[in-house]
């Protein structure tokens, strides 16, 4: 018997990674997961698999697509090609109907900027 909780089709899951990071997929109606992973690409596995031994929690997000065809659109991508414009969250947002987009990737963008403006700003200082 699995430890895993049975999630409904179509609710968004996540797994949390390194740290600060999390990782989102869609479930199916199988109870399977389908997710844009980094360095495997686009692939349908089951909840264990997904979580890596990590706790599953439901991401709240709601699209305009029907759940059946949010599916159906995902699972006819797996073993497409993951990429930083194709990664977990842009995947999931656009099975749901919604415009792709990553929250996380843009958070990692606007601290890096910063650090670097930062990183310049003080070598000018001290020349």
């Amino acid at each position: 018997m699995s430890k895993e909780p049975m999630f409904p089709p179509g609710a968004i899951v996540r797994v949390p990674f390194w740290g600060v990071f999390r990782h989102v997929g869609l479930v199916t109606e199988r109870g399977t997961v389908i997710s844009s992973k980094r360095g495997v690409g686009v692939v349908e596995e089951p909840v264990e698999d997904f979580a890596i031994g990590r706790k599953v929690r439901v991401e709240r997000l709601r699209g305009t697509r029907p759940i059946a065809e949010a599916i159906a659109w995902a699972r006819a991508r797996v073993g497409q090609p993951w990429s930083l414009a194709n990664n977990c969250e842009h995947f999931v947002r656009e099975a749901l109907g919604l415009p792709a987009a990553s929250p996380q990737l843009r958070a990692t963008a606007a601290v890096a900027a910063t650090a670097l403006t930062l990183v310049v700003a003080s070598r000018g200082r001290s020349a």
